[in-house]
């Protein structure tokens, strides 16, 4: 009886082209205000995340991914009463750079390829107290 043990390394080829991944950069607008009853406020955000730029633990929760991510967000609010605001937002993102290491890609997407943009609709009903 032979006994044949081989040991590889788990850890994929890295890209050592791709630089740092450190920058983050985020634009965001609005017009109107949510101070009174009946106040309306608009707005637009662009992000552009690497993957490295910040601690995804302490990152925007309701983005595409944590990091590494190309997003628009179109968002609205609406001061229904004193202690009430109904929201929308529309988020269309992708992921960034699909040749980083852990990208969270779609279904189907390889790494090297550009992802499609997902869609994703969010209403939200937010009461202060």
């Amino acid at each position: 009886v032979t006994l044949i043990v081989t040991c590889t390394s788990s850890k994929p080829a890295v890209n050592t082209s791709l630089g740092k991944q450190s920058h983050a950069y985020l634009i965001d607008a609005s017009l109107g205000q949510q101070k009174n009853k009946g106040d309306v406020q608009f707005g637009y955000a662009w992000v552009r995340q690497e993957q490295d730029s910040v601690i995804a633990s302490f990152n925007e929760s309701d983005q595409r991914a944590p990091t590494n991510i190309l997003q628009h967000r179109i968002y609205a609010l609406w001061k229904i009463r004193a202690n009430t605001v109904a929201g929308f937002t529309w988020w269309k993102g992708r992921t960034l750079n699909s040749n980083l290491l852990n990208s969270a890609l779609a279904a189907g997407v390889k790494a090297g390829q550009v992802e499609p943009y997902l869609n994703r609709l969010q209403f939200d009903l937010i009461y202060s107290f």
